[in-house]
């Protein structure tokens, strides 16, 4: 990958392979996956439908075994963590799930906290205090006590993030968080994202469509095509035209000058 400067290595692969077991039968869909990512950095998984980036990312944050390889975590092997011990380090936000209706912002918000409660999931002062300043971050304050039956898919969005956030954990896994979204709630979104990364030093890895909003915000791109994984800078993806290999087509290219796609 090219850099411009070196930061804390949080996570990383070897020769990592990722898919799914079928008929008692592990079957790769991606494989000999060498990553990189840095502390404090946003990182954007992008490639066509289909290609592993949900796959990808969900081996990522550990929500599915791998088929073999190692993934690191501080360099240390994620399998040397307990599920307890993992969740105190990396958070995961999938928003195609549905939250109960019932369940009050600041409610579901304070689910993040179950890695640091006790048996009785009893909240403490400082537990509270988390809460309260995730809730803040994310700009949802006016919503606290609203149901979440009651909120726009853009609204629902930024109360996921709050429940990461109150997760406490410095790296943050997000499938497709700007799905649904208009483009001012997709800006919005991603501009939440980067914030965080500046302002709070984590560290935040996204599956996302959104390539020319991605191309403002993010550090580091990890595309996915043609059963090979990469990662480099939006300078350099842009400067070799991988964005035109990744969406090979004869309906759109993309505009080196502009940084935008453009139909033929």
């Amino acid at each position: 990958m090219s850099k411009t400067q070196t930061n804390k290595i949080v996570l990383s692969t070897n020769k990592l392979a990722i898919g799914y077991r079928r008929k008692k039968k592990l079957q790769d869909i991606l494989k000999n996956i060498n990553l990189t990512i840095e502390e404090g950095t946003l990182t954007a998984i992008i490639g066509k439908n289909g290609v592993g980036k949900s796959t990808l990312i969900r081996t990522l944050a550990k929500q599915q075994e791998k088929n073999s390889g190692n993934l690191f975590l501080n360099h240390k092997n994620a399998k040397s963590y307990s599920a307890n011990e993992w969740a105190k380090e990396i958070a995961w936000v999938q928003t195609d799930i549905q939250i109960p209706v019932n369940l009050s912002v600041t409610e579901f918000v304070s689910l993040g906290r179950q890695p640091y409660t006790n048996w009785l999931d009893m909240l403490s002062r400082k537990d509270h205090k988390v809460i309260t300043n995730a809730i803040e971050l994310t700009d949802i304050t006016l919503l606290k006590d609203k149901k979440c039956g009651e909120l726009s898919d853009g609204q629902l969005q930024r109360v996921y993030i709050a429940r990461a956030l109150a997760q406490d954990t410095a790296i943050i896994f997000l499938d497709e968080p700007t799905t649904h979204l208009d483009i001012i709630y997709k800006a919005k979104t991603l501009g939440l994202l980067k914030q965080l990364c500046l302002e709070k030093g984590k560290t935040i890895v996204y599956t996302t469509h959104e390539i020319e909003l991605s191309l403002q915000v993010a550090n580091q791109f990890i595309c996915v095509s043609n059963g090979n994984v990469i990662s480099e800078t939006p300078q350099y993806i842009i400067e070799n035209n991988l964005l035109d290999r990744i969406f090979e087509n004869d309906v759109v290219f993309f505009d080196k000058k502009s940084k935008r796609f453009k139909a033929f």
